[in-house]
């Protein structure tokens, strides 16, 4: 059961990794966006995103559920419980930072549609729209870099579980593969 929900750790943290870094990655492009291309993409990468945050979720849920199941005098707990908080931390700051920036894009565009048509196209200044930009995008690399630890050390502590499953299963088979992989030829 153990060895299940870790596995299911690693492989939702790892989603969740995967759309983070996808953000990341985006940022050069993104600073050569004008304004309207860049509103433009927002609204296409939103529900794709959105979707996807699911499984951040569920590997947050799953590594708390992991470290529940875990004693607490192995190495593993720690390395899960680090990235737990790593988890928390880049929640913490998506809902803090990047969410609310997210939702304003979205008002944004469908009041600026409405205002173009009625007021002449009143906008968003041009600091302004790069100054929340440049706060979304930057929120988005520190969580990658967050779940990338997160991954990280959760893929570390399943080794570290299975090594330790294994020398306390067998610990004479356990030495003797030891021996022979670290044995000169």
């Amino acid at each position: 059961m153990h060895t299940i929900v870790h596995v299911f750790a690693v492989l939702f943290v790892g989603i969740g990794m995967g759309l983070t870094l996808a953000h990341a990655l985006e940022y050069p492009g993104k600073l050569r966006l004008s304004r309207d291309q860049y509103f433009a993409v927002q609204q296409i990468c939103r529900p794709g995103f959105a979707v996807g945050g699911l499984a951040e979720a569920v590997g947050l849920l799953a590594t708390l559920w992991l470290i529940i199941i875990t004693p607490t005098a192995s190495a593993a707990f720690w390395l899960m419980a680090s990235a737990l908080a790593a988890l928390i931390m880049a929640h913490a700051i998506y809902w803090v930072v990047a969410q609310p920036i997210s939702k304003f894009w979205v008002d944004h565009a469908a009041a600026r549609s409405m205002q173009t048509a009625a007021m002449g196209g009143a906008r968003l200044s041009s600091s302004d729209w790069e100054d929340l930009r440049d706060r979304s995008e930057l929120s988005h690399i520190a969580r990658a870099a967050l779940i990338f630890f997160a991954f990280t050390a959760l893929a570390v502590a399943l080794s570290e579980s299975a090594s330790i499953t294994r020398w306390f299963d067998n610990p004479g088979q356990a030495l003797r593969a030891f021996d022979a992989k670290f044995t000169p030829l």
